[in-house]
């Protein structure tokens, strides 16, 4: 029987590992606010990628409705 090892990719940008309590302490404490172009995605705090004119405009839209 063979070994699979698996390893999980980190990225190697500028990321935090925080819980989500960590988060929203965070927030409550206005150190991040929704102008950060940050998010938690499985625990990891990352830079979000920017959104093209296109993405922006749609997204005024919906939020419109």
């Amino acid at each position: 029987m063979s070994s699979v090892e698996i390893t999980a990719s980190v990225p190697q940008d500028l990321i935090w590992r925080l819980s989500v309590e960590q988060y929203h302490a965070m927030i409550q404490a206005g150190i991040l606010t929704d102008d950060d172009p940050v998010e938690l995605l499985e625990g990891w705090l990352v830079f979000k990628m920017p959104k093209n004119p296109a993405h922006r405009a749609t997204t005024r839209l919906v939020e419109l409705l």
